[in-house]
């Protein structure tokens, strides 16, 4: 609804788009913390769902300045293609993390543990 909203109007009303989210966050943090268990043990048989996760932390520091910067260009190349946009750039994004997660890993493992902390090895 939050997102209709958003690409409906113009200037959607602040307090529902406000409540919105806000219930969207509280509803996300009590089904991960209650619900998720035995989706992660079904999630992490797979292989390759083991090996991404490695990425978890390269994911999370790149997703925001580019979530930002590159929906803003990418809205101004194709302007009208916004739900379009909204649901395909994340996926590129995350896929750029990854490569660049996999190739700084590969290439320079001791550059690509000082940057996550050690983790993802």
């Amino acid at each position: 609804m939050k997102t209709w909203l958003a690409f409906y109007f113009e200037h959607p009303p602040f307090l529902l788009m406000l409540f919105l989210h806000k219930t969207a966050e509280a509803l996300g943090v009590l089904v991960m913390w209650f619900g998720a268990d035995g989706l992660v043990r079904a999630a992490m048989r797979w292989p390759w769902f083991g090996w991404l996760t490695g990425f978890s932390f390269m994911i999370y520091v790149l997703h925001v300045p580019l979530a930002n910067y590159a929906t803003e260009a990418a809205l101004r190349a194709w302007p009208g293609q916004n739900l379009l946009v909204f649901l395909l750039l994340p996926l590129a994004i995350v896929l750029l993390a990854v490569l660049l997660g996999a190739v700084l890993r590969r290439l320079v493992p001791g550059v690509y543990s000082i940057l996550t902390g050690g983790r993802g090895l």
